[in-house]
């Protein structure tokens, strides 16, 4: 897969595990290697970044710390956790 779109092999890891939004070049170069169509890789592409631009302005005016499993004891403190993850990974 590196070869035919041209991309360290350490880059199509990370743009597939769906911990970050990849570049949006690095999703066309998958689209185009796996024969996928281009303008539905975009719109999802487009409404992905949306909804992460999103995330990062609430945690901007919202910045909260990060809750941890093991700190979680109340049903509160799960509440709590799971809005961070929410807001945090979109």
């Amino acid at each position: 897969m590196a070869a035919r779109t041209r991309l360290r092999a350490s880059t199509l890891p990370r743009a597939a595990d769906g911990s970050t939004l990849p570049r949006w070049e690095t999703v066309a170069a998958y689209t185009w290697a796996c024969e996928a169509d281009a303008d539905i890789s975009r719109r999802l592409w487009e409404k992905a970044a949306t909804e992460t631009r999103k995330s990062r302005a609430v945690m901007r005016r919202n910045p909260r710390r990060p809750y941890y499993p093991q700190h979680v004891t109340t049903v509160n403190g799960l509440a709590k956790a799971l809005r961070y993850l929410r807001l945090t990974m979109g």
